[in-house]
């Protein structure tokens, strides 16, 4: 009785029970572009909107250094399909990884609008460089364009990037609803 009181209490400590699994069709992810037709040498400009239709208010963590990668949660990243499948060269980057803030985790009410790309602060949240990347659309022809974003992992440490765990990052991830949400798919055409 003890032991199953004791797991009840570490559960609702670190946000692993019911209460912070929430199910992701309460939540709509959604992208729109500017245009349905560019030139070669520009990129989409693509909008991000995740819908809370749960009836808690919760916290979202906006894109972070390696969330494109999937490094490190919540993973943020577009899925493209291109009229070729000429492979593009793979580029490096440092292992370093910005450490997670209290600033990183983002109030969503019930019934509002989280874009995980938005502008929150000079040293905010990252944006696509896989949308950004001149390269991915160079080919005429059209492009299907997704976006996905998950924060499925119930483990702080996932998020940290170099940063360390403090008594407020825990509680505020506590808040963060364990949800996996594709968008859907826009068609861009480039001529």
């Amino acid at each position: 009785m003890k032991t199953g009181i004791l797991s009840i209490l570490i559960l609702t400590f670190f946000g692993l029970t019911n209460e912070r699994t929430v199910n992701s069709e309460n939540f709509e992810c959604s992208i729109k572009t500017t245009k349905k037709v560019y030139r070669i040498g520009e990129t989409p400009e693509i909008t991000v909107s995740i819908t809370n239709n749960s009836s808690n208010d919760v916290y979202l963590i906006g894109s972070l250094d390696a969330s494109e990668e999937k490094w490190r949660s919540p993973y943020c990243y577009y899925t493209i399909k291109k009229p070729t499948n000429k492979a593009l060269p793979i580029l490096g980057r440092c292992g370093n990884m910005n450490s997670l803030r209290k600033d990183d985790f983002k109030l969503v009410k019930s019934g509002e609008l989280f874009n995980p790309y938005q502008s929150i602060d000079g040293y905010g949240f990252f944006s696509s460089y896989e949308i950004e990347r001149k390269e991915n659309f160079q080919s005429p022809g059209k492009y299907k364009i997704t976006f996905h974003y998950s924060t499925k992992s119930t483990k702080l440490n996932d998020y940290l990037g170099d940063g360390d765990e403090n008594t407020e990052l825990i509680e505020l991830f506590s808040m963060v609803p364990n949800i996996q949400l594709e968008s859907n798919t826009i068609e861009i055409e480039i001529k």
